[in-house]
């Protein structure tokens, strides 16, 4: 009985030793080809938001989770926002989406890679911001929830890319 439970203790110890001391490489950014409307940009800050999410998620599991700058030594996550969409109005303009790819690093060799995309609920009465605050928690927690335990990852929708919009031409100024 005592050699059960000493090694469900040992595994138990194993697990966490292995899931304890991850580290969120900061800051999290946005790809430097992903177009976000200036707007989002410069009011929404997704960028610090889904960094302040990952760190709370990530201390669910691991009270002294952290940010780091340095990827070389441990193992780091490293987050990128690959794109943002939506439109001004809130709920009434539809639905708003984000896309990242997180890098699960050992010492600063990308291990495992997962790419995802979340779509946020419809609310007439919230604006864009808060309705990609609350996708970006929701971000927050599945990243820290599977760098517990990574395995490549590529979601349907990961990768696509925001639609760009259009610029009137000089021949629709005409009609």
């Amino acid at each position: 009985m005592k050699t059960t439970w000493l090694a469900l203790g040992l595994a138990a110890s194993v697990s966490s030793a292995q899931a304890a001391g991850i580290a969120l490489l900061a800051p999290v950014t946005i790809d430097a080809d992903t177009q976000v409307r200036a707007a989002i940009r410069e009011k929404c800050h997704l960028d610090t938001q889904l960094q302040d999410d990952i760190v709370d998620g990530l201390r669910r599991f691991d009270a002294a989770a952290t940010t780091t700058t340095s990827a070389d030594s441990g193992q780091v996550l490293r987050v990128v926002i690959t794109d943002v969409y939506g439109l001004a109005g809130g709920g009434f303009s539809g639905a708003k989406s984000l896309a990242v790819t997180a890098q699960y690093l050992r010492d600063g060799q990308v291990a495992f890679t997962a790419k995802v995309h979340r779509l946020s609920g419809r609310s007439a009465f919230r604006d864009t911001c808060s309705l990609l605050q609350a996708t970006s928690k929701g971000m927050g927690r599945w990243i820290s929830k599977w760098a517990q335990n990574p395995k490549d990852v590529i979601e349907p929708g990961s990768d696509r890319v925001a639609p760009t919009p259009v610029e009137p031409s000089a021949s629709d100024a005409d009609n």
